[in-house]
């Protein structure tokens, strides 16, 4: 049951390629002094209109 719940879960994700966004995300890294890794997520938050929760 548990297999077929995150079979499920994992067919509807989107996953999102970094590759073209380098240098928005890199500006943001320098612009609130944070690593790229977590730029990243607040680039596509916005990009995407989420909200970004930590």
């Amino acid at each position: 049951m548990i297999t077929i719940a995150i079979k499920h879960g994992l067919s509807i994700m989107e996953v999102l390629q970094i590759a073209c966004n380098e240098e928005e995300i890199l500006e943001i890294a320098t612009q609130l002094k944070i690593t790229s890794y977590d730029a990243s997520y607040d680039y596509f938050a916005k990009t995407k209109e989420l909200r970004l929760i930590t």
